[in-house]
């Protein structure tokens, strides 16, 4: 296997505590965005807002990642968790996450770093993409 360093230069971050990740998928280690039910499978599942649904909660599957290391979740860049995970679906309710539920597609990153901080160098690097979509004919202001 093949590794790439990835310094600090390569990250960024911006006035809104959002890192923006210069790097491709990197690391052993898989992540997937699971549909919120059993419909047609999509390459880019939908996350869709309903104003009388709550919580809206959002399933990533994670396998193939080190369970000794932390995982840090983005979601375009903005922090959402940092855990030990092993082989498993993590849930992520996104209702306080106003950036994460407007309509269009976003992120999901996880990201390893070799001394379980922000600042060391990047091990595993993984993201997928969902797409959130109004039920309504209202689009939801934040």
């Amino acid at each position: 296997m093949s590794s790439t360093v990835v310094n600090d230069t390569n990250l960024s971050v911006s006035d809104t505590n959002r890192k923006s990740f210069s790097i491709e998928n990197k690391g052993e280690g898989k992540i997937e965005i699971l549909a919120a039910s059993d419909e047609e499978a999509s390459e880019t599942p939908v996350v869709y807002l309903d104003k009388e649904e709550s919580p809206i909660i959002l399933r990533v599957k994670i396998s193939e990642v080190n369970p000794n290391k932390i995982s840090y979740f983005y979601i375009d860049g903005e922090l959402i968790e940092k855990i030990k995970v092993e082989d498993d679906v993590q849930t992520f309710e996104l209702t306080e996450l106003e950036e994460s539920l407007k309509l269009g597609n976003h992120l999901v990153q996880l990201v390893q770093y070799k001394s379980n901080d922000e600042q060391s160098e990047i091990l595993i690097f993984k993201q997928a993409e969902y797409e959130v979509k109004s039920t309504s004919a209202e689009n939801r202001d934040f």
